[in-house]
Formats: structure tokens, C-alpha cells, sequence
């Protein structure tokens, strides 16, 4: 994995503090050169803050000698500073806000920026509002653009289209919550036929953009005009697919419904991703932790946290602990802490562990073994 050569990020990640390193490797290769180059000249032209985007499994990786591992959840919305160009479906990150200081690769469908004014994406049928996620590629070929990759997003489970790259004024994304767009005016709910597959066209006789999914009960999209036996539909809930199509469409009593926002733990209860394995003991963690993966730093607590015990190597104080550590909801990490570091969860007992060998490290097609 490159690192990032450019004068202008090496500046803005000198400051911080360790882990110094997490991505670990050979120094670019002759073929890898040119592509370099590329890149750092455009370095300036890339944001410095992002955000994680919407999705689900294990999306942060170590990657040491033994290749690519999962170690770890990051939440949607999650702030994220760019520490690397990226290669191979994923980025280098570092998490610097909230309890834990993190450094990562992170898959690249869920490095994103936020819509701040609505608009269409170039070279798509997709529609963004403030507040939509797309993922961010790189710098476009013009000044002020950016290429990005979005698709309609839903609600409910089972639901799902494949995404689109295109471009995308850059001033019209950033990092911040967006304020919901009062002009913006949603289409009548109508239903597509139940079970059955609708192709959805760039224009009325025109190509065919995407296929609508067989779901029952029937898909909702947004009826926004008709022209004779040609509806203009949008899909999704937000980004949009946007075109037309000539299937029978039922009037529906409400839209699809939008995702639902990430349930949270309660001030001093512990994060819900640490809700799991609860034969296992849970452990609060002192603050200044370093936790280790693979025996590199990739994470230090920066207030108290808590750890979900999976193994441990070691005896008494000077045991080596494996577990998920995390302070809040925005980010859980697998790795290791030592014993001297935890404490335990006030009114419960830990029970005495026997020694056990630390996991070994998840292939990066496997999840790490928490539910998210």
C-alpha cells in the first residue's frame, strides 16, 4: 500500500501522535511509479476530511505481511481524515474525533462525502439531496469537480441496486450535516407490479439505465410526471435512480421507508456493538490504552472505554487480552490490550479466563466476529 507522498498531507499528518504507521509494506514498485506521480500531483486537489458512508460488516482493515485483515466497525457519519491514496478497493484513514484514535484502511465504498446541494450526478441517472451519502473517488479531470460514486438507496432489507460513477461540483459536497432542501418536492407514492422485474429508462423509448428488483410487497418509487403511457419516476429514498418507465403503476398510501438511524447506547452504558457474546466478559478500559493488532499500534483510547473479552494469552497482570474495544457507537476495533489496562464493569463479576492463543488474523473476505 502507497503512502501518501504529497508535501501538503505529509504537513497535516505530522502533527498527530501515533500509530505512526498501520499500513505495512513494500515501498512502491517501478510498475506503481507513473500512478504515483499521477496522484501526487493532483494531491492538493484532494479534500482532507471525509466521512464513512452507509453500510454494514467489518469496514476497517489492517494490513500487515500475512495480508489484509478486519479489525474493526466504523459508523455511518464517522468523521475520517485521508492518510493515503488509494489502491486495491481501499483507503488509509485516520479517525482523530471522538473516544478513539484510529488508523486504518478503510473500503473504499464507504469513504463518502455529504450532498450539501442537490443536483444530479454527471454522466447518471442518479439524484442527490442534502444529506446523501456518495462515495468519494477522486478528483475530476476539471478544476472544482469531483468523481463520485452513488445509487438509490432504501430501507428495508433486501432491497438494493448497484451504484454509478460520475462527476459532481465539488463545492456542492463537504463533511458537515446538511440542512434538508425545502424546495424540493417528493413525488406521489405509486407502486411498481409486485414480483416482477421493471427496467427503468433514460428517456420515454430511450436506453435502459437499470432494472428494477422483483420484491414483494411491491417497490414504491415517486411518480413526478406522466406522459401519456411514460411515468418519470424517482427511486430509492435518497440518492435517487431517476427515469422513466411504462409499467402499470398502483397509487401507494406512503413512500418506501428511509433508513433508520443507528440505534445508541445510553451516557455510560456500553457501545451496542459490545452487546454481543455476553458469556464473555466485558471489561471497562483505562483511558491512554494503546490497543495492537498484529503487534503495530492501530488504536489508543482517549477516554475510557470498554472490551468484549474473546481470548487471552498470559497469566495475572501480565496477561495479553484479545477482545473488541470501543469507547462509543462510532467505532469498534479487534485487538489486543494488556490485563493491567481493564478494569471491571461496576455490579459484574469476570469470571476467571484459562490461557487461550490469540485469534488469528481474519482473512479480508471474512467479517471480524461481531455483529454490526
Amino acid at each position: 500500500m502507497r503512502a501518501f507522498m504529497a508535501v501538503g498531507l505529509l504537513g497535516m499528518l505530522a502533527c498527530d501522535s501515533e500509530p505512526r504507521r498501520l499500513v505495512v509494506g513494500d515501498d512502491q514498485s517501478a510498475e506503481g511509479g507513473a500512478e504515483t506521480a499521477a496522484e501526487e500531483q493532483n494531491a492538493d486537489r484532494w479534500p482532507r476530511e471525509y466521512v464513512a458512508g452507509p453500510g454494514t460488516g467489518a469496514a476497517l482493515l489492517f494490513e500487515g505481511p500475512g495480508g489484509l485483515a478486519r479489525i474493526g466497525y466504523v459508523s455511518e457519519g464517522t468523521p475520517l481524515s485521508i492518510a493515503g491514496f488509494p489502491e486495491g478497493g481501499y483507503v488509509p484513514i485516520r479517525i482523530m474525533e471522538g473516544g478513539m484514535k484510529v488508523r486504518a484502511l478503510i473500503a473504499a465504498d464507504r469513504f463518502s462525502l455529504r450532498v450539501q446541494q442537490r443536483g444530479k450526478i454527471g454522466g447518471t441517472s442518479v439524484y442527490v439531496t442534502p444529506g446523501d451519502y456518495v462515495q468519494f473517488v477522486a478528483p475530476g479531470d476539471d478544476e472544482g469537480i469531483f468523481r463520485v460514486r452513488a445509487g438509490a438507496r432504501f430501507g428495508r432489507e433486501g432491497v438494493e441496486m448497484p451504484s454509478f460513477e460520475g462527476i459532481y461540483p465539488a463545492e456542492r459536497l463537504g463533511t458537515q450535516e446538511a440542512t434538508p432542501d425545502e424546495n424540493f418536492q417528493p413525488g406521489e407514492p405509486h407502486s411498481l407490479p409486485a414480483g416482477m422485474e421493471v427496467p427503468l429508462f433514460e428517456s420515454p423509448d430511450g436506453e435502459t439505465v437499470a432494472t428494477l428488483p422483483a420484491v414483494d410487497p411491491p417497490m414504491v418509487v415517486q411518480l413526478v410526471q406522466e406522459r401519456g403511457e411514460w411515468k418519470a419516476i424517482r427511486v430509492g429514498t435518497g440518492p435517487y435512480m431517476v427515469g422513466y418507465t411504462n409499467a402499470a403503476l398502483t397509487p401507494a398510501d406512503a413512500l418506501e421507508p428511509a433508513p433508520q438511524p443507528r440505534q445508541t447506547a445510553a451516557p455510560g452504558e456500553p457501545p451496542m456493538r459490545l452487546r454481543h457474546d455476553e458469556q464473555r466478559p466485558l471489561w471497562r478500559v483505562r483511558a491512554g490504552t494503546w490497543v495492537r493488532y498484529a503487534d503495530e499500534k492501530v488504536a489508543r483510547l482517549e477516554a475510557d472505554g470498554w472490551a468484549r473479552e474473546m481470548g487471552r494469552t498470559g497469566e495475572g497482570d501480565s496477561a495479553t487480552i484479545d477482545a473488541f474495544v470501543a469507547v462509543d457507537d462510532g467505532v469498534a476495533i479487534r485487538g489486543m490490550v494488556p490485563q493491567e489496562a481493564l478494569f471491571e464493569v461496576a455490579g459484574q463479576a469476570a469470571p476467571a479466563q484459562p490461557a487461550q492463543p490469540a485469534a488469528p488474523a481474519a482473512p479480508a473476505e471474512e467479517a471480524a466476529p461481531a455483529a454490526e
